[in-house]
């Protein structure tokens, strides 16, 4: 019986799982009686499920027959549990199971398993540089600079701006482009594209001036500066100018100025740094150097941190090879640095006229030469109509004349011909112009004469030419070269018929093959009533309250010293007005001449109305205001003073003075030459005299 279970125990089948079990059994003598009796075998199998993403490995125990397992888990720990978790890193492992029974028998098994994590990202970005402040730095040789510096970032690093790797040196004392560069690389080893930051140091461009960034120290040559406010000192490498007021006073008690040629007309830029050691003013501007100190000049506050200050300056009233740049600090305590100081010629923006256009229903038009194509809405410059030959007349842009700059595109006319009275400029209106139902009867327009004066005509009819209905016709008078004024042609009288074209003469009867005329800014206005004979209630004087800044429209007659000047330092509205100083045996007179020459008429009725504000000091003073009617060909036909023979008296406080008169009578003369108005301030030749005469808003009007 024995040798039976013996055989049958060899011939038990082994049970694989996975992998090679090795089974042992158990013999086991079970007895009663004398009788044997066999255990029942143990088998030892395990299987595994790996998770490649996080590592955890699945164990499935299968064994049979067994109460007691011991797992080596391949990684150097065990576990008793039936069916333990494990998370492993990336490798091989192989794990072995042992399944006991409390008989004795036991069984072992193996599986061999790969965990594969995912490995850490491939960084093949690369990191980004960026500037901090501009790629291209502009300096003047002497300024100081401090780089700026970059910043780095990094897909996966983050902030790396410690470790960019910096090149480049700029020295400021030498002229030259300089290049710093910025490199960084990530902690995979990526670079960044380089960036670069290109720094320029030039020599002054002081303009007009020379020695502007103070270069030169006085005394040497080429210092250009004077002024015991001129004192150059160099700091950290850099000059500039330093003055130190220590008791205020007149603004002109501590200066600095440079001599330099300006011309009377035209607008000047003046640029400079300048900083103070407290909060304070000072005066900056340009103006003559010797007497009467012309100037135009603005007060500039100062701080603590360095600032670039423009002026737009103009030398209207002042020129020559006397005048100069002007900084004067001695109003104010305190320290005042000047530093890069450039004067340059300047050219006034383009402004635009305001629009009067109501109504073009009724021929209300608005024309500006704003454009060089068709003027809109409805007025245009006929390229077409040319009923005399050639036109000779064209659109240009800021002409130069006498040095006074123009609003934007004017409208040219050149007289290439003989002077006939029938030569001119046509323009054609779009609509047109119906007299009975208009609501505005006269059209103004600015004219500027560039080599003579002349007399104007406006001529209002209707194509085709010639036209067969009436044609009517103002006349004004161009009293000055190179000065913009606006003539006014009143067409109120006019209340039949229809006009579809303009036609504008320039005549003058003498000799005038190449006279040049400019004209811009036509627009249509209510009339006054009255035609001919000048324009009713309209105003004739040009740059009557001098806020052109400038002496445009005055001749001025100086004698001994007197001045005239336009002056800020008073004015009855706006900014400026005239200022008529006169000393012991001086005195000055200012004109507005030859008015409406050729279209005034015997008879009529003028009214002049001026503002007043002044003094005289001592005795032998006098302020005149005087009225002519003028002879064709010169002399005049009728002089008076006005409100009688006894003078002005100017106050501290404006007077406003109105006075009616008439042009001369026919049995007095004619009155062809026009209409003048002089304001004279003068002293006799006594100790002690002066006169002060500021005159403003000075208006002369020809009355229905």
């Amino acid at each position: 019986m024995m040798k039976q279970l013996v055989k049958n125990a060899r011939s038990a089948s082994i049970v694989l799982f996975a992998s090679t079990a090795i089974v042992l059994l158990g013999i086991f003598a079970v007895g009663c009686g004398g009788s044997d009796a066999v255990a029942p075998a143990v088998t030892s199998s395990f299987t595994a499920t790996v998770n490649n993403t996080t590592g955890a490995v699945t164990f499935k125990n299968t064994s049979t027959n067994a109460a007691i397992y011991l797992w080596d888990l391949g990684d150097g720990t065990t576990s008793a549990q039936f069916e333990p978790a494990k998370t492993y890193q990336t490798g091989t492992y192989t794990v072995k199971l042992t399944a006991s029974n409390t008989a004795g028998g036991t069984a072992t098994s193996e599986n061999t398993f790969t965990v594969t994590l995912p490995g850490p990202p491939v960084d093949t970005t690369k990191p980004v540089i960026t500037l901090i402040g501009d790629a291209t730095i502009n300096l003047t040789i002497g300024d100081p600079y401090t780089d700026k510096g970059a910043t780095a970032n990094d897909n996966l690093d983050g902030n790396i701006t410690s470790k960019i790797v910096k090149a480049g040196t700029v020295n400021t004392a030498v002229a030259g482009t300089y290049t710093i560069t910025y490199d960084v690389t990530d902690l995979a080893g990526n670079t960044a594209v380089r960036v670069s930051r290109s720094v320029i140091v030039t020599a002054f461009d002081d303009g007009l001036l020379n020695n502007g960034a103070f270069s030169i120290v006085k005394g040497q040559a080429g210092d250009a500066w004077s002024g015991n406010g001129f004192n150059v000192i160099n700091e950290g490498g850099t000059n500039f100018n330093f003055v130190n007021v220590a008791t205020a006073g007149n603004a002109f008690d501590v200066n600095l100025s440079q001599v330099l040629p300006l011309v009377q007309g035209k607008n000047y830029k003046l640029t400079f740094e300048a900083s103070s050691g407290v909060a304070r003013t000072m005066v900056a501007g340009i103006g003559l150097s010797v007497d009467p100190w012309t100037n135009d000049t603005k007060v500039v506050n100062l701080t603590t941190a360095k600032q670039t200050i423009t002026l737009d300056l103009s030398a209207a009233s002042f020129g020559g090879a006397n005048s100069r740049v002007i900084f004067d600090m001695g109003a104010a305590v305190g320290t005042v640095v000047i530093d890069n100081v450039k004067l340059v010629e300047f050219v006034p923006p383009c402004t635009t006229e305001a629009s009067e256009n109501i109504n073009p229903a009724n021929g209300d038009i608005n024309w500006t030469f704003k454009t060089n194509t068709v003027v809109t809405p409805t007025f245009r410059f006929a390229t077409t109509f040319d009923p005399f030959g050639a036109i000779n007349s064209s659109i240009v842009t800021n002409p130069k004349i006498a040095g006074i700059n123009t609003s934007c595109n004017v409208q040219r006319y050149t007289k290439t011909a003989a002077c006939e009275t029938w030569s001119g400029v046509g323009i054609e209106l779009e609509t047109a112009i119906n007299w009975s139902t208009a609501t505005k009867k006269a059209f103004k327009m600015k004219v500027l004469a560039e080599t003579q004066v002349t007399q104007v005509t406006l001529r209002l009819e209707r194509l085709p030419f010639p036209d067969t209905s009436p044609a009517y016709d103002r006349v004004a008078s161009i009293t000055q070269v190179g000065v913009w004024q606006e003539l006014t042609f009143d067409f109120s009288d006019v209340t039949t018929g229809t006009s579809k074209s303009m036609i504008i003469y320039f005549d003058r009867d003498q000799p005038c093959d190449g006279d040049v005329y400019y004209f811009d800014d036509i627009i249509q206005v209510a009339g006054t009533g009255g035609g001919g004979g000048g324009t009713p209630g309209t105003e004739v004087t040009v740059n009557g309250d001098f806020e052109t800044g400038n002496k445009n429209g005055w001749t001025e007659f100086p004698n001994g010293g007197a001045t005239f000047t336009v002056s800020n330092a008073e004015a009855n509205g706006g900014t400026f007005s005239g200022r008529l100083l006169a000393g012991e045996a001086q005195d000055v007179i200012i004109k507005q001449a030859n008015l409406l020459a050729g279209s005034i008429t015997n008879g009529k009725s003028v009214t002049v109305k001026f503002d007043l504000k002044g003094s005289l000091t001592g005795a032998g003073g006098v302020v005149f205001a005087e009225f002519f009617s003028e002879k064709t060909g010169g002399g005049t036909s009728k002089a008076e003073i006005l409100g009688g023979g006894a003078p002005l008296a100017p106050t501290g406080t404006w007077t406003t003075y109105t006075y009616t008169t008439t042009t001369a009578s026919v049995a007095q003369g004619d009155v062809g030459g026009g209409i003048t108005l002089q304001l004279k301030a003068a002293c006799g030749a006594v100790a002690g005299c002066s006169v002060t005469a500021f005159f403003d808003n000075v208006s002369i009007k020809v009355n229905p």
